[in-house]
């Protein structure tokens, strides 16, 4: 019997191995693996590295409103790019508001969803994160070297991007990444 000019042990096969392809790709995404890995930026990166690339990048406020982020230009800041779907990220946003509440006056918190503004807002209220958030809508994660998800970046004072992480951060991995990459 075909289907589709397809013979029906060929395409058995075929099934199952999309089939498994999809249910080793979901279980990839929703456990958070494929992290935790970091990538440390060797210092030839970081002196060729535009600044301004940085700092001339925009997101999109829950309001709707395009920011630049320029905006931090001249403190630390940490930006963490989430979504409501990705089981790891949303277990990491209290640990990453417990860092703003302690140190938001010595260091930047941005958080932002690469999804919808409706399910951006709905997960940013259920975990209680006061600090700054937005959309991803000019795709920053892939510009900024994110390759899974949760990633967070973290950038100096000047505007490089001094480390990338892919994986959940706890509390202590954060303070240990700001002591690091911070001074803090």
């Amino acid at each position: 019997m075909t289907f589709l000019g397809i013979e029906s042990p060929r395409r058995k096969r075929l099934i199952f191995l999309l089939t498994t392809y999809i249910i080793i790709a979901t279980v990839f995404l929703f456990s958070g693996q494929g992290g935790p890995s970091t990538s440390k930026l060797d210092d030839d990166v970081l002196g060729s590295q535009n600044t301004e690339t940085i700092y001339s990048s925009i997101f999109t406020n829950f309001k709707g409103v395009n920011k630049s982020l320029k905006i931090f230009k001249g403190q630390p800041l940490i930006i963490n790019f989430f979504a409501s779907w990705c089981t790891p990220c949303v277990q990491e946003m209290p640990d990453f508001e417990k860092i703003h509440q302690e140190f938001g006056d010595e260091v930047t918190i941005l958080g932002l969803a690469i999804e919808g503004i409706t399910q951006a807002q709905k997960i940013v209220k259920t975990t209680g994160v006061t600090y700054q958030t937005g959309i991803d809508d000019s795709d920053l994660l892939a510009e900024f070297g994110g390759i899974a998800m949760p990633t967070t970046i973290f950038v100096s004072i000047e505007g490089l991007i001094v480390d990338r992480y892919s994986g959940v951060l706890t509390y202590e991995d954060l303070r240990n990444k700001m002591t690091t990459e911070f001074g803090i």
